[in-house]
C-alpha cells in the first residue's frame, strides 16, 4: 500500500493597500504568465472581462475584488481587512507569481497601516485633547474668548486625529481606484470646495472671536 500525498497549498496575507488600474493590469498579466485558462475578475456586484471593464461601474473606486485563474487555481482577494493570496499548489510557478504580487503591492501599502505607526495618532490625540481642555478652563477663568476659540480649534483637530486613527485601525480596507496612477486627481481638486468653505468658516469664526474679545474688554473698561 502506498499512501496518497496531498499537494501543499501556498498562501500569504497582505495589509490593505491603495491601488490603481495599472496595478490591477500588472497583476492580471502576472496571472496570465502561469495560467492555461482565462484570468477572471469579479466582486459582489459583477464579473469583469478585464481591468478596463471595471470603469463601467461608474465609480471613483471599489473596495473589493477577486482575481483568479482555474489552471492552476490561484486567487488574489481584496477583502475588508486586507489582501489574501492563495494557490492550490505550492510550485515554483505559484511562488514566482507570489513574488510578483508582493512587488506590485508593497509600494501601495500605506505607511500609516504599518504596525510601527499604531498608537502614534492616539498619542497626538491625547496631547491635543489635553491641551485643549487646559485652554478651555484657562479661557473660562480669564473670560478670554480668543483662547476659547483656539481651544475649540485644538479640540477639533484632536477629534480629527482620533477619527483618522479609528478609521485606519478599526475600519481597514483596500481601495482600488478605477483610473490609472498617471490620471490621479490631486487632493486639492477633489476637496477644493470643501476646503474653501472650511477656510471661510474659520476666518469668520476668528473675526467674530476677535470682535467678541474686544467688545468684552470695552465693556470691562466701561464698568471699571
Amino acid at each position: 500500500m502506498r499512501e496518497k500525498t496531498k499537494a501543499k497549498n501556498l498562501s500569504e496575507s497582505f495589509p490593505p493597500a491603495r491601488l490603481f488600474l495599472d496595478d490591477i493590469e500588472k497583476i492580471i498579466e502576472a496571472f496570465k504568465e502561469i495560467s492555461d485558462t482565462t484570468v477572471s475578475l469579479e466582486n459582489e456586484v459583477a464579473y469583469f472581462e478585464n481591468a478596463e471593464d471595471l470603469k463601467n461601474l461608474k465609480s471613483e473606486f471599489i473596495t473589493s475584488l477577486t482575481i483568479n485563474s482555474a489552471k492552476p487555481y490561484v486567487s488574489l482577494d481584496f477583502e475588508p481587512d486586507g489582501i489574501r493570496f492563495y494557490a492550490a499548489e505550492d510550485t515554483l510557478l505559484s511562488r514566482g507569481l507570489l513574488d510578483k504580487v508582493r512587488t506590485i503591492l508593497r509600494p501601495r501599502q500605506h505607511i500609516y497601516l504599518n504596525k510601527k505607526c499604531q498608537g502614534f495618532f492616539a498619542f497626538i490625540t491625547g496631547i491635543l485633547g489635553g491641551l485643549s481642555l487646559i485652554l478651555i478652563f484657562y479661557g473660562i477663568r480669564k473670560f478670554n474668548y480668543l483662547i476659547l476659540f483656539f481651544s475649540a480649534i485644538l479640540f477639533l483637530i484632536a477629534y480629527l486625529f482620533a477619527k483618522f486613527d479609528y478609521d485606519l485601525f478599526y475600519k481597514k480596507y483596500s481601495i482600488i481606484f478605477l483610473y490609472k496612477k498617471s490620471d490621479k486627481i490631486s487632493f486639492w481638486k477633489r476637496n477644493r470646495e470643501q476646503i474653501t468653505i472650511e477656510i471661510i468658516i474659520g476666518i469668520v469664526l476668528l473675526v467674530l472671536a476677535l470682535l467678541a474679545d474686544q467688545g468684552f474688554k470695552i465693556v470691562s473698561q466701561g464698568s471699571g
